[in-house]
């Protein structure tokens, strides 16, 4: 008779910190910024092994190397143009994808990848809030969201 091992789910969880922002802004624009008030320097992720960059989500990528944390702003929207049919008035229509459908409000994600403490998180995010055109910010928890997996490199 064989025996059969299993890992426990728990095992495979990741602990991340998770802030949305809610602005009207590029993403591009939105990195400056948080490069400013934040004192970082995020830049633009396009290794293709992520599946965030082949779905098309804008993905920057900030490390601090002293103390081996990781930030990642991901963008939570994408507006696509999907071909019409033939006989159409219009030849393409646009449609909004969402990396994470239960924040469909949310429009880029912070995630830091460290052990992180919640003080911090909360200095965060009155930082980000600072920022112009900046709506809203604010930690997400991690344990209520059903597609966090989307959400792991």
């Amino acid at each position: 008779m064989m025996v059969t091992y299993r890992l426990s789910e728990p095992f495979f969880e990741e602990s991340f910190g998770l802030i949305a922002i809610c602005a009207p802004l590029e993403d591009y624009r939105l990195v400056y910024f948080l490069n400013q008030y934040l004192e970082v320097s995020f830049y633009k992720d396009n290794s293709e092994n992520t599946e965030v960059y082949q779905q098309g989500f804008a993905h920057y990528l900030w490390r601090n190397q002293d103390s081996e944390i990781v930030w990642r702003c991901i963008a939570n929207k994408m507006v696509v143009e999907i071909p019409l049919k033939r006989n159409s008035l219009f030849k393409t229509s646009a449609q909004t994808l969402f990396l994470m459908e239960e924040l469909k409000q949310v429009d880029f994600l912070l995630k830091i990848e460290s052990d992180y403490c919640s003080t911090t998180t909360a200095e965060l995010v009155k930082r980000i809030a600072a920022i112009p055109l900046v709506s809203a910010a604010y930690e997400v928890k991690t344990e209520i969201l059903k597609s966090k997996y989307k959400l792991i490199f």
